[in-house]
């Protein structure tokens, strides 16, 4: 039976915050006599430690609650598997993510000493990976200026739900070399030994499906409540905004692309001379073609300019995971411009795009450091409110879509789609 002042801080945090009704309720209880904390495996499991509830208090529950939901939102669990290599890089992305939780529970109450990023000296509205950028930055810094690198996180670890008060151990009773804070595998992938299996008869967890329909209930359950003069912290926002269907019809204009490779991508079966085969040796005196396999190089340009509003890169954002989809998660390569580049990356998933900028807006830099890629991209889409200058003439060898999120006007040689509600 779950603990009453457990079943009053849920509804505490439901309350308090409306958009993660469905999350909070689909989060299922299981008890973990001894585990001193709360922590969440990937299947949306809570384990709870009874006698640490009774030593919380209702608003310290809600507070821990809305934490560990926060690790399964984020998807700190497979964010850390990709950002995270050795045991070293493991406990020092610990206090990133606390942060970046964190940082919109400010006013809740949690127990301990809960990280938040102004205690460390970083700024607010980050993400784990920036501030772990943050932080290694910080580390060299100081072992420049003569100080000595710590082994242990910095200061500011929580000392109840989020630090590493207990050492885990492995099935033997041995000790595992990685000492995470008490969180769970749902935050950073590693197994616990209190882990139920996946097919757990009397807790079964919920499946990847499901979690996909909860994350989009609470993308438009947030929405809803800025629309109804709610507030919402600025990263559940931006969050949210990623969450929302994509809108473009951008894949007729990649179709075209994508016919020309279609006869590649189904088994290779045209030649070309631009690779040498392998069977040239047998024909000394022939230049033999080889099997060729190209993929549609596609690349999207953000406007992060002052006029864009966090909705509108949310926007963006979204498409970018639309086109991730159709990519097969091969990857696109993403810019942040205002009046310069800020960022170029190639990413597998949209979360992983770092919005900078600010300032003010010409497109006209975005698209010339597009033009320089290499590969060229064959696809070019620009989410943008269009209020900037363009260039007079078209890249060449490129189609453009303009995902137009504002009021402004995009160039006649590129196809424009307005994105309505945005």
């Amino acid at each position: 039976m779950i603990p009453e002042k457990l079943q009053a801080a849920r509804l505490r945090a439901i309350i308090s915050h409306p958009y993660f009704r469905t999350a909070i309720r689909a989060m299922r209880p299981v008890e973990q006599p001894g585990l001193g904390t709360f922590a969440v495996d990937a299947l949306w499991r809570l384990y709870y430690d009874s006698a640490q509830v009774e030593q919380w208090s209702v608003e310290e529950i809600e507070g821990v609650l809305l934490h560990e939901l926060g690790h399964l939102l984020q998807h700190h669990s497979e964010r850390t598997q990709r950002h995270c290599h050795t045991d070293e890089e493991l406990t020092r992305f610990v206090n990133p993510k606390e942060a970046e939780i964190n940082d919109d529970l400010a006013g809740m109450k949690l127990p301990g000493d809960p990280v938040f990023p102004s205690k460390l000296g970083w700024p607010d509205g980050l993400l784990a990976e920036e501030y772990d950028e943050l932080q290694q930055t910080q580390e060299e810094q100081k072992q420049k200026s003569g100080g000595s690198p710590t082994s242990q996180p910095p200061p500011g670890q929580p000392q109840s739900n989020n630090q590493a008060q207990a050492q885990d151990q492995d099935g033997n009773g041995n000790e595992t070399p990685f000492r995470e804070p008490a969180c769970g595998s749902g935050s950073d992938g590693q197994p616990r030994p209190y882990d139920r299996a996946a097919d757990d008869p009397d807790v079964s967890g919920i499946k990847k499906q499901e979690q996909d329909w909860i994350e989009r209930a609470v993308a438009r359950q947030i929405r809803e409540h800025i629309q109804a003069r709610g507030t919402v912290p600025g990263g559940w926002t931006r969050w949210a905004d990623q969450k929302l269907q994509s809108q473009i019809d951008w894949r007729q204009q990649l179709a075209r692309h994508v016919r020309q490779s279609v006869a590649y991508t189904s088994g290779a079966v045209d030649y070309s001379y631009r690779k040498p085969s392998r069977r040239a040796g047998a024909f000394p005196h022939i230049i033999m073609p080889s099997l060729h396999r190209p993929v549609p190089s596609v690349a999207v340009l953000i406007d992060t300019s002052g006029s864009m509003s966090d909705a509108m890169v949310g926007q963006g954002l979204a498409e970018i995971d639309g086109v991730l989809k159709a990519m097969g998660q091969q990857g696109v390569t993403v810019f942040s411009c205002d009046t310069q580049v800020h960022a170029a990356k190639k990413v597998f998933q949209a979360r992983e795009v770092i919005p900078l900028g600010g300032g003010g807006t010409d497109m006209r830099v975005g698209i010339e450091a597009a033009e320089k890629l290499r590969p060229r991209p064959q696809l070019l889409i620009i989410c943008t409110d269009a209020e900037t200058p363009w260039p007079e003439q078209a890249p060449r060898n490129m189609s453009v879509i303009v995902a137009l999120v504002g009021h402004g006007t995009s160039p006649a040689w590129a196809k424009t789609i307005k994105i309505e509600g945005a």
